[in-house]
């Protein structure tokens, strides 16, 4: 007899889950419904004014390398006196960019970056659209295992020059 009415209190108390369940989802949805709006138009405004950023930066150039030991110096004495003066040198710092362009924007821009190989990238925007290019196999190989910087500038420049990257 205990058995039936052991499987008769648990039949009831996973009868009544649902329905609470079911109860509450008025309340779900009147908290829900709202979060969701205010975050997909958050998004769409977001979108809008990344866009109108890309749109501003139309044509930009970017060699960007982040502050590992001894980049910072090795660029500034062998890679920087050879970059076209369109083609602009930003610094990272762990999440932060040294750059006069809206933090926000800029990060985006690089943190959209596919597949993430590595630093240096270079950086190129044009039609509202990135593009990008991780040369950091030939940067190593030019700074630690002292191959042909001309090699490498020309890898550079073949990137920024590429009429089919746009």
């Amino acid at each position: 007899m205990r058995s039936i009415l052991d499987k008769a209190a648990l039949f009831s108390v996973i009868a009544l889950i649902p329905s609470i369940g079911f109860g509450s989802y008025p309340i779900f949805f009147l908290v829900f419904i709202p979060l969701m709006s205010n975050w997909g138009i958050s998004t769409a405004i977001e979108n809008r004014n990344f866009k109108r950023f890309l749109t501003s930066m139309e044509g930009k150039q970017f060699f960007f390398i982040n502050n590992r030991k001894g980049n910072e110096e090795f660029v500034f004495q062998s890679i920087f006196p050879h970059l076209r003066e369109d083609i602009e040198l930003l610094f990272v710092e762990g999440s932060t960019i040294q750059s006069d362009y809206n933090p926000r924007y800029i990060s985006i821009a690089l943190w959209k970056v596919k597949p993430k190989k590595g630093f240096p990238y270079l950086m190129k925007i044009s039609n509202e659209k990135i593009h990008y290019l991780s040369v950091n196999n030939a940067f190593y190989n030019v700074k630690n295992n002292g191959k042909n910087l001309r090699e490498f500038m020309l890898l550079v420049e073949a990137f920024f020059d590429n009429p089919l990257i746009d």
